[in-house]
């Protein structure tokens, strides 16, 4: 995921108005291994990543936006604090990853499963018993 996020940030780092603007990447807890097109990730990314430059306001670019990651065996999530709704676009991309967007407590949230817990679900739809 790291990789990813790095690509995007640097993807976004072209934008015209917004390329002075640095972003804080924060680790929290280990993120598990995640499954999905690499370009819809960092199309995602890129998305929250603009979301995030916006919501800082003008003048204050040395308090830049910070990129949260935080995961589990079962998932991970990137949050970044913004008062804007999620676009159909970035529900789009979190759709085709495997996962899901929301707007929770001031923050754009993008949540996609681990391997791990997709491999349980695919055995959980073929019936196979727990633990296999």
């Amino acid at each position: 995921m790291r990789s990813v996020l790095d690509d995007a940030i640097r993807l976004h780092e072209h934008h015209p108005r917004l390329r002075s603007e640095r972003v804080e990447i924060v680790m929290e807890g280990a993120p598990a291994v995640v499954r999905g097109p690499r370009w819809a990730l960092v199309r995602a990314l890129v998305m929250l990543v603009h979301s995030a430059k916006l919501a800082v306001p003008a003048g204050h670019v040395a308090d830049g936006p910070t990129v949260r990651v935080r995961g589990d065996d079962s998932a991970i999530s990137v949050r970044v604090a913004t008062a804007a709704a999620p676009s159909s676009d970035l529900a789009s991309m979190a759709e085709r990853c495997n996962g899901s967007v929301a707007h929770e407590s001031g923050e754009l949230v993008l949540t996609l499963p681990s391997v791990r817990e997709l491999r349980r679900r695919e055995r959980e739809r073929r019936g196979d018993p727990p633990g296999e």
